[in-house]
């Protein structure tokens, strides 16, 4: 058998399939996350917050995941597999302005349905905070949190937005003390 009649290399157990940018793309409209994370930080003197840009997709299929990573990297994307193991299932994620705007852009074309619409506000968010990185985070950007979830869903593990008009308003994210992620 030669490679031809075998494009993806099953034939020999070590070497590890690159699955295509369009089945890529249909295991993250099934299974992954767009979203604008907010995290809290504790400061000696009360906390401050960050927002990020993020992708997340988790499976209990470990092999199904190890292919993905595989395929990310080869493509050029960064990523990031978590270790652990939660609740049977394992994560892959990409998280940050640079590695986001990358894969918005290798992937945007290819979604569908509602993890497009998810990913266009992931967008226009990484877009806006590469013109002003070191600018308060705008009315308008915390708008684009709550359209992302709005189109995501419930979820019981988000912090309230709340906390964002609590700890940032009119405050830029480096004198809030907010990392770069």
């Amino acid at each position: 058998m030669n490679q031809r009649d075998n494009p993806l290399g099953a034939g020999n157990q070590q070497e590890r399939p690159i699955l295509s940018p369009e089945f890529l793309a249909g295991l993250i409209v099934g299974e992954g996350s767009y979203f604008i994370g907010i995290r809290r930080h504790k400061k000696p003197h009360g906390y401050y917050v960050s927002i990020y840009p993020g992708f997340c997709l988790r499976m209990n299929d470990v092999e199904t995941i190890g292919l993905m990573e595989v395929s990310f990297e080869a493509y050029g994307l960064d990523v990031y597999r978590n270790p652990a193991v939660y609740h049977r299932c394992v994560a892959l994620h990409v998280v940050g302005l640079r590695q986001m705007r990358t894969h918005l852009d290798f992937f945007l074309p290819l979604l569908t349905g509602k993890k497009r619409q998810a990913a266009e506000i992931v967008s226009e968010f990484v877009d806006r905070r590469r013109e002003r990185p070191k600018a308060p985070y705008t009315d308008e950007e915390i708008d684009l949190i709550e359209r992302v979830r709005e189109v995501n869903g419930p979820s019981r593990r988000r912090l309230p937005i709340g906390i964002l008009r609590d700890y940032t308003p009119g405050v830029a994210p480096e004198e809030a003390g907010a990392v770069k992620i």
